[in-house]
């Protein structure tokens, strides 16, 4: 199969940078060009807590505000924890 090589760097890179943050280095990038090349984590206007503040201020459903405070905590937690995914891609998985 033509894709059992890319597969095989991949593997490799990802082993290597796992053996890394184990040892405490948390500053890598990927060396390999393949594993480099990687999409924006976001689109202009598709920031997860740009829409969430655009979701506050247009309100339609009159939550209090306290409540939408909360909520933009949370949405700004899970997006330092998972770094910013595009919207878009959002999915039950998630």
């Amino acid at each position: 199969m033509r894709w059992c090589p890319f597969l095989r760097q991949v593997l490799k890179e990802g082993l290597a940078r796992a053996a890394k943050r184990d040892l405490g280095d948390l500053t890598g990038t990927p060396k390999n060009p393949i594993v480099a090349q990687t999409e924006p984590t976001t689109i202009p206007g598709e920031d997860i807590l740009e829409l969430y503040d655009r979701y506050a201020r247009e309100n339609a459903k009159g939550i209090k505000v306290g409540t939408l405070k909360q909520g933009r905590r949370d949405v700004k937690l899970f997006a330092d924890n998972v770094g910013n995914p595009l919207v878009s891609r959002l999915d039950k998985r998630w």
